[in-house]
Order: C-alpha cells, then sequence, then structure tokens
C-alpha cells in the first residue's frame, strides 16, 4: 500500500486511477433518517397571509434536501403553500390537530446557524386574521443533521483521559505483511477473522480478536484489471446486518504503480464473502478521484477506513490532489457497492463517490466509533512530530482534536536510514465487538513498527490495551494531562540487562512491571503545573548495554545514543503522583535504571527525575 502516506509530505506515494474506467452507476433512492433541528419560530398574519418563520438556532449547519416540519393547527390547513427559500412543501398528513409537512430541495443551500435570524426559512399559505394562529411545539427535521448536540462533545473530550497499556508484538519480524490498517471482525461462532496486508491480503483466525499465532493464508491479491493491478490491502471488514455470515471487506487499491519513481494511482473497492471469510469476491470500486495517472506522482482517493453506525456505512479517505481528508457514505439498508456511495460535498451527501468532488473534513486517520457516545474516532499520525494524535466527531464532519498524543513520535520518517528513528504507522483500533466498534472505555490500538535504524525487513506488528474514562475535571487551557502511556520494566530472559521504556521490547525479555505513566505533552497555560521532559537512551560499553532514562538533552553529551522522547513527568509533587529515581546498578546489571523506591532496590541512587501518573 503506502508505505510512507501517514508522514504525510507533498512527496509521499499514494495510489493512481485513469478516469476512463470509472464506473458511474446511477444513483440508488433510498429513504433516510431525520433528526431533529433546534430552531426558534415566529408566527405572523399580515394581509391574510400566515408566516411561519424558522431560523437555525443550532451551532452547525442543515441541509435542505429533505425536511418535516410539523404543529399544531386548530383548522385545516391549505395545501397552497409557498415561501423563502422555494422547498415545494407539501402536506404530509393533518391527524387532528397536528399538521405534518414535507419538503426539500437538492439545489437550495444549507441552513447556516443563525442566532440573529437574518436569513430564516419562510413557510407561507393564505389564513384569515382571525383564524386561529399555527401553535407548537414547532419540530422541524432534517436529513444529515447533527444527531449530536456538539456542546456535548466539547465537554466530553476536555473530560476524556486515556491511559495506554504495555506494548505486545503480535508478529513480526517480516519484510512485509504488516503494510495496512489491522482488522479483526467477530463471527458467528465467537472466534474472530483478521487481516493484515501489503499488496496481497492474508486472513487470521482466533478465540480473541488479535487472532495471535494463526497462520497467514492470502485471500485477496492483485489482479490484472484497471484498478487493482499493483494489490489490494483489506483495510476494514464489516457485516452484513441482515446476514452474520455476509461479510464486507472495503480494499484499498493500487494501479500503474512504480514506487522507486514515486508513482501510483489509489481507489477504494469493495469485495463480499457469504461463508463468513473463507472466499472473498471482488465487486468493484467504490470510490474514486476524478484525475488521471501521473508518471511521478501518487494521484487519486485512498487509504480509507470504514466505521458503520446504525443507519450507515462512513468512509474516510485520503485525497492526493491537495492531501485532505474527504469522507463518504452508504446506507445500511444496502449493499454498500458501487453507486450507492454519496460524498458529503458543501453541506450535503450528494456527490457520487466514483469521481465526484467532496468538501474536505479537519481531520485525518483510521476510523472507530465510541459506541455509548456515538462518537466517531479517527487516529493518525499526520507527520513526523505530532504523535499518534485522536480526533473525535458527534457529527461525521466536524471533529475535534484531543490534545495530548496518544503516543510518541521524533522526527520519525518512511526514509530508513542507519540513523532514522523508530517508526509507527497504520494506526487502528479493535476490540471484542469487531468492526471497529468499542464500548465500556476499553479498546485496543494495533500498529506497525519499526525499531530505530531498522528498515522495512524488519516490520512488527504491535497492540497496546487502551482505558478511556471520563474525568470529573476538565483540561480547559492544557493544564490537566489527558493521556498516559505505561513506563514499563522489561527483564532479559538470559543475561542481566534490565530496560525501562513506553516502546516495544524487541528480542528475549519479559514484562517485569508498571512504574506509571508518562505525560504525552507538556503542560500548557497560566495554572499548568511545571513539568520535565524525559528522553531514552542506549550506551553500549564493554561489558554491558546501559539502558538510561534521563531529562531531555543528556544522552548526546554523554556519549549515548537517543532512543526516543519517553514523555513528560511533573517537576513537583502532585495528586495522583510517586517519585521517579534514576539510578546506577553496579553490581546486578552494570547499567543504570529507574525506580520508585528512593533506595534505588538496594543499588546506587543517583536523582531524582520528577514525578510520574500512577494511574
Amino acid at each position: 500500500m503506502s508505505q510512507k502516506h501517514l508522514v504525510l509530505p507533498a512527496n509521499k506515494l499514494f495510489f493512481i486511477f485513469p478516469l476512463l474506467i470509472l464506473s458511474f452507476a446511477p444513483p440508488i433512492s433510498y429513504a433516510l433518517p431525520l433528526t431533529t433541528v433546534p430552531v426558534k419560530v415566529t408566527v405572523t398574519n399580515n394581509n391574510w397571509v400566515q408566516t411561519i418563520t424558522l431560523c437555525n438556532n443550532s451551532s452547525w449547519t442543515v441541509p435542505l434536501s429533505n425536511l418535516n416540519f410539523s404543529f399544531h393547527y386548530a383548522v385545516a390547513m391549505p395545501t397552497n403553500i409557498w415561501g423563502n427559500p422555494w422547498l415545494n412543501w407539501q402536506v404530509s398528513s393533518q391527524t387532528n390537530n397536528t399538521v405534518t409537512l414535507k419538503g426539500g430541495s437538492p439545489y437550495v443551500p444549507v441552513l447556516q446557524p443563525d442566532p440573529t435570524c437574518a436569513k430564516p426559512i419562510t413557510i407561507q399559505f393564505n389564513a384569515a386574521p382571525t383564524l386561529p394562529q399555527p401553535q407548537g411545539p414547532f419540530i422541524l427535521q432534517a436529513e444529515g443533521a447533527r444527531s449530536t448536540n456538539p456542546a456535548n462533545l466539547e465537554d466530553d473530550i476536555k473530560r476524556v483521559q486515556i491511559r495506554i497499556g504495555p506494548p505486545k508484538t503480535t508478529l513480526g519480524p517480516v519484510p512485509d505483511k504488516v503494510d495496512a490498517l489491522f482488522n479483526s471482525i467477530k463471527l458467528e461462532n465467537g472466534n474472530y477473522l483478521c487481516t493484515t496486508a501489503n499488496a496481497t491480503t492474508y486472513a487470521m483466525t482466533g478465540t480473541k480478536p488479535l487472532c495471535t499465532g494463526s497462520q497467514l493464508t492470502p485471500i485477496l491479491k492483485p489482479v490484472n484489471n484497471d484498478y487493482a493491478n499493483c494489490g489490494l490491502w483489506v483495510n476494514d471488514l464489516n457485516r452484513d446486518p441482515s446476514d452474520a455470515s455476509h461479510l464486507y471487506a472495503f480494499v484499498h487499491a493500487e494501479q500503474d504503480c512504480n514506487y522507486n519513481q514515486g508513482t501510483t494511482h489509489k481507489s477504494m473497492a469493495v469485495a463480499q464473502s457469504f461463508d463468513a471469510g473463507k472466499t472473498w469476491t471482488l465487486e468493484g470500486q467504490i470510490i474514486a478521484g476524478s484525475e488521471l495517472p501521473t508518471p511521478g506522482k501518487t494521484t487519486g482517493e485512498g487509504d480509507c477506513s470504514t466505521v458503520a453506525d446504525d443507519n450507515y456505512y462512513y468512509i474516510y479517505c485520503y485525497r492526493n490532489t491537495d492531501y485532505k481528508t474527504i469522507v463518504a457514505r452508504a446506507p445500511r439498508s444496502l449493499p454498500p457497492l458501487s453507486g450507492t456511495w454519496q460524498k458529503y460535498f458543501n453541506g450535503s451527501w450528494s456527490s457520487p463517490g466514483l469521481g465526484g468532488n467532496a468538501t474536505s473534513i479537519n481531520a485525518y486517520g483510521a476510523a472507530s466509533r465510541w459506541l455509548e457516545k456515538d462518537y466517531i474516532m479517527l487516529t493518525s499520525i499526520p507527520s513526523g512530530n505530532s504523535g499518534v494524535v485522536t480526533y473525535f466527531s458527534a457529527d461525521r464532519i466536524n471533529f475535534i482534536t484531543l490534545p495530548d498524543p496518544l503516543l510518541m513520535s521524533d522526527n520519525s520518517t518512511w526514509h530508513r536510514t542507519p540513523d532514522a528513528t523508530e517508526l509507527i504507522a497504520y494506526v487502528a483500533v479493535v476490540s471484542s465487538l469487531g468492526e471497529r466498534q468499542w464500548e465500556k472505555g476499553h479498546f485496543t490500538l494495533t500498529h506497525m513498527y519499526l525499531e530505530p535504524g531498522a528498515d522495512y525487513g524488519s516490520r512488527y506488528l504491535v497492540n497496546r490495551d487502551v482505558i478511556l474514562t471520563l474525568s470529573t475535571t476538565k483540561n480547559e487551557a492544557g493544564e490537566k494531562p489527558q493521556v498516559g502511556v505505561e513506563l514499563s520494566r522489561w527483564l532479559h530472559n538470559n543475561k542481566p540487562e534490565i530496560i525501562s521504556t513506553t516502546a516495544p521490547v524487541i528480542g528475549p525479555f519479559t514484562y517485569n512491571k508498571k512504574l506509571g505513566y508518562m505525560m504525552t505533552r507538556q503542560l500548557t497555560g497560566t495554572n499548568a503545573p511545571a513539568t520535565v521532559k524525559i528522553e531514552e537512551c542506549i550506551g553500549y560499553w564493554s561489558n554491558y548495554v546501559d539502558h538510561v532514562v534521563t531529562p531531555d538533552g543528556v544522552c548526546a553529551p554523554g556519549g549515548y545514543k537517543r532512543l526516543r522522547t519517553l514523555g513528560w513527568l511533573y517537576q513537583d509533587e502532585q495528586p495522583n503522583t510517586t517519585a521517579l529515581y534514576r539510578c546506577w546498578s553496579p553490581k546486578t546489571y552494570g547499567s543504570h535504571f529507574v525506580s520508585l523506591d528512593p533506595n534505588c532496590e538496594g543499588e546506587t541512587f543517583e536523582y531524582r527525575l520528577g514525578y510520574i501518573l500512577t494511574n
């Protein structure tokens, strides 16, 4: 797939798709759910014309393509209805005193938030001034309107508290096979089907969501067609809601590739299995851009991630023309094949998935769904120094960024040299529920991992357990940490060697214990406590390997090789913290280590590094 796309510089490899092979299927008509929109309503009668004025009282735009409006009216509702803008209002029903109007137009711009009622909707009809006026409750419902108040999302994100456990290796080292988002779906028999990919997609099975220890079986390979002759990477698996053995695979496809010259063209396709994942049939493209393959460039729309709610499949894709994210959706009531997908464009889901234009959104990454809140979460590494960034959305379009990265990164690059730092990529979320859904504040973060200086011949698939809770206090201005990553102690199985790190430990080491949680950013704001940035480095001496945890900037002057930023400690004691000490072990390990014991577990005390989060 795109070994290089997660860092997102302009010259990174993506995939290309020629316009001439697009299959523009006619759009399928289907009924869509409507959502209630908060509106301010006034009613007037002038010159025998009854006017109902509706103002968008929410903080988001409202599509006007499909509307219902209900109210109480004590007399027969006229059928001749007009207004501004023209929305073709019709009387849908009148039962006793309750009137329901149906209207809308795909050609009318979205209704903007309008607290001053500067640009309202008006509904007008003839009525004598002596007749009873329309009465509330006035209920406006619109297709595509937000179902969750964004104020709730903003409040929740300020309260989010995440703790990330120690890394565990699921697969590796391998020269390929780990070049896509890891997938896991729960089957009808209680087992799990998992996938990983690198041009060819491989299936695994197991009794647990990570399918650890399974054989890898190829299920989709490059095909000699117009859009997938370079490979098929399954990025997500979903189940037909009406048939548990009927599965859909959303597949990143590439064509016309010459990776050494930076050429590839990308799109998204779908495959189906009717036997719970044993066999698969490629059904065709669902998402594509309008540009042609271009030598020396990465083009097309791909690297997509798909998640479903009760009504729709949502697919978040990377557009290579401007390095932006776009989103499309398809109804869950239909098979998510070509022609059912509509891109979000200019305020509505109205642009065809194949070749259509799309409005970019302010987030990027692999999608999952927080079930209890019905929020979509995206995770990605948008740049080499950003770390793993997390975004949340209530409406599937507008995202809020969590201030704290989930994991750190230091100048991560896809250009591998002996001096390159570690690389984390293809960050995704799985859980026991499967299908990128998670609940009760627990999910597993998976990602590809390359050690510092390692090349693509030594890829690892790594997983970390994550616990998310909502705190009783908010992070208003950056003064409160929201993410903590476990600082773990590891011991060598065959010799006296000790490592304390937040990173994956490759080789014959065994997890020993948790020391606490490192913060993933420096705290900010006028009330923020002082913090200390901590780095990890390694020294190779004649008789031992010295793993050092120390304040940032100490490694290189001491002749050590800097490995990574571990995170931040508090400078002074705070609630929910304990002191972390730097120690020297001349007797047991012949190296430095860190400890929660001020006596350094019988070894030599050097100094206190700071205070680490305990939970």
